[in-house]
């Protein structure tokens, strides 16, 4: 399940990393306006991904006490996969909630709320107001800031991934040499 999980969701966060390289290339143009900067951002990811595992073996396996019937090198592999993916759980949370904070402050700020832009166009003179060029740059910054704690948190997740599949291959591996014994 772990695997199979594990790598649903590396493709999902590497789409997320080409969406975030494909908006950064917008600033190699130059005199780019500040909207078309607003507007690309659309294309960005703004979901937070909770790392959640739906194995319960390890803990079924200390629970009964049958986690002593593994060999030796099983069991602390197994141990030091299941520490892995706490790390990787508490680390996903807390650089998501970074991600969200920073985001609903530059929502809250400078837009009033997430979907304020969607209702104030028949509002001219508070569309005016929200897209005066400093407040389109205050804007972009802001969200500039929630992205790169998202990428931090979506780059911290894809390497804990990677040596989560490792500790996979690698305990089966013990595990298929154990029963060959």
């Amino acid at each position: 399940k772990d695997k199979n999980y594990i790598e649903e969701m590396n493709l999902l966060l590497d789409s997320n990393m080409l969406k975030l390289k494909e908006y950064k290339k917008i600033f190699e143009q130059p005199n780019i306006p500040t909207i078309q900067i607003i507007q690309s951002m659309d294309n960005l990811s703004w979901s937070a991904r909770i790392i959640r595992f739906q194995s319960n073996t390890m803990k079924t396996l200390q629970n009964t006490g049958d986690i002593k019937l593994l060999p030796v090198n099983v069991r602390n592999k197994m141990l030091e996969y299941n520490r892995l993916q706490e790390r990787a759980t508490d680390a996903s949370r807390a650089n998501n909630q970074s991600f969200l904070d920073n985001y609903n402050l530059t929502a809250i700020r400078y837009t009033g709320s997430p979907n304020l832009l969607e209702r104030i166009i028949n509002q001219p003179n508070l569309f005016e107001y929200v897209f005066k060029e400093n407040r389109k740059i205050q804007i972009i910054l802001g969200f500039e800031a929630a992205h790169l704690s998202k990428e931090f948190s979506e780059l911290n997740t894809l390497n804990f991934f990677k040596k989560m599949l490792i500790d996979i291959d690698e305990i089966s591996k013990l595990i298929n040499k154990e029963l060959e014994e």
